[in-house]
């Protein structure tokens, strides 16, 4: 999936989730650690939390 499949509101939502990965360490670390639980509180399709953790672990290059 590529970014031109990504709405704005979509959009909008993965630059809040890399932003709060940028300041809070803690955030960071359960994001890689245990994603599910980390985005559970993003209201986002499967899809684009799957993109979030392999572009988070560099597995996907948007």
């Amino acid at each position: 999936m590529g970014i031109e499949e990504i709405d704005s509101k979509e959009l909008e939502i993965l630059n809040s989730i890399f932003l709060e990965a940028a300041k809070n360490p803690e955030f960071r670390k359960q994001l890689l650690s245990e994603p599910a639980k980390a985005l559970a509180k993003y209201d986002i399709p499967d899809r684009l939390k799957d993109m979030v953790v392999k572009t988070i672990q560099g597995q996907e290059q948007l």
